[in-house]
């Protein structure tokens, strides 16, 4: 490789990207990296060049995207100082370098539409390998919805009957519905329009296998209500509305564990899908293989204790507003707003409208039994 930007970038950064690859927990999925598994063991214990070479071109190819400049010619290296910055900054699990690419061809190609936009289209502005993908987002989620459509639309009978052949639906009712997935077309079918690479679309970028080996992965689709979506920032922006519990965790449409807390219409299916698998006993068999004959879940669903913040709440009035629902959206802001005292008609009007409401209230009618 002769490219000078390529250059440069090993010459800076190839030791420190092959020492944040190296430091990653190995993933259920290390099938990625399997071509260059031999240099990652020798690297761990000889520190050779030799094989850091080879882990840093592997990397390199998994990450950068076929660009063109003006004349027509190739640009793929035209990011890649970037990328490595980030990555050595917050390194990623391999199962997802084919993210990155993802990211930063869907960059380049949006560039005029996100100036349009207001968004950041200059990738020296933009801080993490994170933040870039919170930019490009809103614009996948669009194209997923479009592809999901037409992939259900399109898929044959045989292909439908296959899916559903390696689907173990364990739950569907009036909370939402939780499928347990057996193959990987199952998996991308279920888990479209999420970011999990579990449903990646492309085969060769896809880490089902490797974790379907070791874990049961179940896919929960909630019902969500206008009560269970309210301005948090951390769901406001989800439009599939899935998780998934892979390996002892719980992952958010966007692919992330570690949000604050999950919408509560999750706690509810999760609560019908373990009545509903009392009464099956192949599924309880086939999670026993893994430990989790007696719970669905293997991980702690976070209870939503968000506390609304002036934003969040003139942004709920003013949609009550619109709706010409003016007394009650009066009843809300009068106690949001501190005027509240101890009118106990209009607290109950408040926690009626909305339980959060009580946080508000002073601590004697907090106390009533009857609020």
């Amino acid at each position: 490789m002769s490219d000078k930007k390529y250059q440069f970038a090993k010459a800076h950064y190839a030791i420190k990207v092959v020492d944040a690859i190296v430091s990653i927990e190995e993933s259920p999925a290390d099938f990625k990296i399997r071509a260059i598994k031999r240099a990652v063991k020798s690297y761990k214990k000889n520190k050779d060049i030799e094989s850091a070479n080879i882990i840093f071109d592997k990397f390199v190819e998994m990450v950068t995207p076929e660009l063109k400049d003006n004349d027509k010619q190739s640009n793929k290296y035209k990011f890649l100082n970037w990328i490595c910055k980030k990555y050595i900054a917050a390194p990623i699990r391999p199962e997802d370098f084919y993210k990155i690419k993802e990211n930063i061809k869907g960059f380049e190609s949006r560039g005029k539409q996100l100036f349009a936009d207001g968004q950041k289209n200059d990738i020296g502005k933009v801080k993490s390998l994170e933040e870039l993908a919170d930019i490009l987002r809103p614009y996948q989620q669009k194209t997923a919805e479009k592809k999901a459509q037409k992939s259900k639309f399109f898929k044959s009978d045989d292909e439908l009957d296959k899916i559903n052949d390696a689907s173990t639906i364990i739950y569907d009712g009036d909370a939402g519905k939780i499928v347990m997935v057996h193959s990987m077309d199952a998996c991308k079918f279920w888990g479209n329009q999420t970011e999990w690479c579990i449903a990646a679309e492309k085969t060769e970028e896809n880490a089902f296998n490797g974790y379907d080996e070791r874990s049961p992965i179940i896919i929960y689709i909630p019902k969500m209500t206008a009560a269970d979506k309210p301005a948090h920032a951390w769901y406001s922006n989800y439009k599939s509305f899935k998780f998934a519990a892979v390996d002892g965790d719980l992952y958010d449409e966007n692919d992330k564990t570690d949000v604050p807390s999950h919408p509560k219409c999750l706690k509810r299916l999760l609560n019908a899908g373990l009545d509903a698998l009392s009464g099956q006993v192949n599924s309880q068999n086939y999670l026993k293989k893994f430990g989790l004959a007696d719970k669905i879940l293997a991980v702690q669903v976070k209870e939503d204790n968000y506390k609304f913040t002036d934003n969040d709440l003139d942004e709920i009035i003013e949609e009550m507003d619109e709706q010409s629902d003016k007394k009650e959206a009066e009843v809300v802001k009068k106690p949001i707003r501190g005027t509240f005292e101890n009118d106990k008609v209009l607290a109950m009007e408040a926690v009626r409208y909305s339980w959060k409401n009580i946080e508000y209230l002073s601590p004697e009618l907090r106390d009533d039994d009857d609020i």
